[in-house]
């Protein structure tokens, strides 16, 4: 294994310099739009949104790429269970690809690679995600399944589905599949809204930037309005009271969600996604 992840180092190397690159345009092209929108420069917003969108598929083109990569694997290894391909080829593609895949984590672009040869897996747990009745008997049926031969032919989602499929998948590593998508997003977005409510917390999200936020007064409110919820909520409660780092990663996500609330205060997103 450890010599797969050092195969895949190179390619890991080049996604993460094309990675940053376009979330550096993308972040200079927001602020752009910001300025120009504050000095009433119609013509200057005009040319920073158009920067801002190409900016924006730039870097979708690239999660893009990240999501063909899983579906190809999981689809070959499905496929190689009933076909055989006698490709050499292409397992080594699928074997690479495999490898390569969970390095392209925006969140580990920036890890150096860790020594895990001395590890032994001592156990492990299943989790049941869905279960569905499947009627083989007949013809038609929303069963939500899609041919092979879709994969690889996505497109660049919608920033705002974009956005809270990101959160949801956040919610997801936070909770685990035991708690349904609703009722995640639901207390997610009840700690939002009370904390969109505190005019001193807003005022540092709105004028400050996200690590500034986090060594503010923010962290503290997200705990105090947990805690305030925890007779509603008690098991995510207890998740985030109970784990350092995951009351961090709870309050960045919050602090995602009020990114979406604007000034006036918006409605909770919806749980929708495509």
């Amino acid at each position: 294994m450890m010599k797969s992840r050092y195969y895949c180092l190179p390619a890991k190397e080049r996604f993460a310099k094309r990675y940053a690159v376009a979330a550096d345009v993308h972040s200079t092209a927001k602020q752009a739009v910001s300025v120009a929108r504050n000095n009433g420069d119609k013509v200057g917003l005009q040319k920073a949104e158009h920067a801002l969108k190409e900016a924006g598929v730039a870097v979708d083109k690239l999660d893009l790429f990240k999501k063909n990569l899983k579906s190809f694997v999981k689809l070959y290894e499905f496929l190689s269970q009933i076909i055989d391909y006698e490709d050499r080829e292409l397992e080594q593609l699928n074997v690479y690809a495999k490898h390569l895949q969970p390095l392209l984590q925006v969140s580990r672009l920036e890890d150096e690679d860790v020594d895990v040869s001395e590890l032994e897996l001592t156990h492990y747990r299943l989790t049941k995600r869905a279960e569905h009745a499947l009627k083989l008997n007949e013809n038609t049926g929303e069963y939500g399944l899609k041919p092979g031969s879709d994969v690889g032919t996505g497109k660049p989602h919608d920033p705002e589905k974009k956005r809270l499929s990101e959160i949801i998948d956040a919610l997801n590593d936070l909770f685990g599949a035991e708690i349904s998508d609703d009722d995640q997003l639901h207390f997610a977005n009840g700690v939002a809204a009370r904390i969109s409510r505190d005019a001193e917390v807003m005022a540092q999200v709105n004028g400050y930037s996200k690590e500034q936020v986090m060594h503010g007064v923010f962290p503290k409110r997200i705990e105090d309005v947990v805690l305030d919820a925890m007779t509603e909520n008690e098991k995510m409660a207890m998740e985030i009271l109970g784990d350092q780092n995951k009351g961090r990663d709870f309050a960045l996500l919050i602090l995602r969600l009020l990114a979406g609330y604007g000034k006036s205060g918006a409605p909770p997103l919806a749980t929708e996604r495509t």
